[in-house]
């Protein structure tokens, strides 16, 4: 995806849709739901490694995944009440994977983790 693409895809957002997830996530039992979480698993105390290489099923929401972030990142500066010392980054990846937790395979789209969980 080029940047004109990203940038294009921005002006569609359906922001209320993000604003749900996070108040969801605020609200959100975690003892008994859990948290889901995205992870990252490079290396990156050895660069003249291979990076590792994801599940082929998340390939198709790498570029997805990485607009979410800046938006709910953003999003999670209007949060009231929020506290100031705790990065956005944190809050907004576990609304980042509540939001596209996995697509199951055999399907296009990427279902939420209270989806799975509610199952």
């Amino acid at each position: 995806m080029d940047m004109e693409t990203i940038l294009n895809e921005l002006k569609n957002l359906d922001l209320d849709a993000y604003r749900e997830i996070i108040v969801y996530c605020e609200s959100r039992s975690t003892g008994t739901e859990g948290i889901p979480a995205v992870i990252g698993l490079d290396d990156l105390t050895r660069p003249d490694e291979p990076v590792y290489q994801g599940a082929a099923m998340d390939e198709k929401m790498h570029e997805k995944m990485a607009l979410d972030a800046l938006v709910f990142t953003w999003l999670y500066t209007e949060v009231e009440g929020r506290d100031p010392h705790y990065p956005c980054i944190a809050p907004a990846m576990s609304a980042l994977a509540e939001k596209s937790f996995l697509i199951p395979e055999g399907e296009e789209a990427p279902v939420q983790y209270r989806a799975l969980w509610k199952e």
